[in-house]
């Protein structure tokens, strides 16, 4: 964590929480388990260029954060094949739909679909 997002670090710690808080499925994650990623978000789209974002834009960023999606991809990254059937479940649709609009035929379609 770099030092503005260090200034930061209790803000940042409260708006995790509160984010893990409003998940309807958590999987089993805590606030810790989402801290490296919601932080390493905060720097690449907030805290960049040396800016230093008042606490209340900070927790706004956080709290924009969709809570189940985040904690669907982390339990996938962690090996959670219910994660992964529900990941694909729900978001299948979505990727077969762009990889129509990608490919010039559906069988090449169908094959970039799979391969995601």
């Amino acid at each position: 964590m770099n030092q503005i997002a260090e200034k930061h670090k209790s803000t940042a710690h409260e708006a995790i929480e509160h984010l893990i808080s409003r998940a309807e499925n958590a999987r089993g994650l805590h606030g810790d388990d989402l801290h490296q990623r919601v932080c390493a978000a905060l720097e690449k789209y907030l805290l960049r260029d040396g800016y230093d974002a008042p606490n209340a834009e900070i927790k706004e960023f956080i709290d924009e954060i969709r809570a189940d999606d985040l904690c669907l991809v982390i339990a996938c990254e962690n090996g959670d094949e219910k994660a992964w059937e529900d990941l694909v479940a729900n978001f299948d649709s979505t990727v077969k739909s762009a990889a129509r609009k990608m490919s010039s035929n559906q069988e090449d379609a169908e094959d970039l679909a799979s391969s995601i």
